[in-house]
């Protein structure tokens, strides 16, 4: 199947990469928050 890339096909992966913004924060408040940062990258299983 060729599908064009077409910004929502790119959306949509992007959004199916990415977890949803339910359980943890977004990108910038972790960076606000360093605390609960460290907690999700544990977490994630990450560092």
């Amino acid at each position: 199947m060729s599908i064009p890339q077409t910004p929502d096909s790119i959306r949509k992966s992007q959004d199916e990469k990415a977890p949803p913004p339910k359980d943890e924060p977004a990108q910038p408040g972790k960076l606000s928050n360093e605390n609960e940062g460290d907690r999700a990258e544990e977490r994630q299983g990450g560092h």
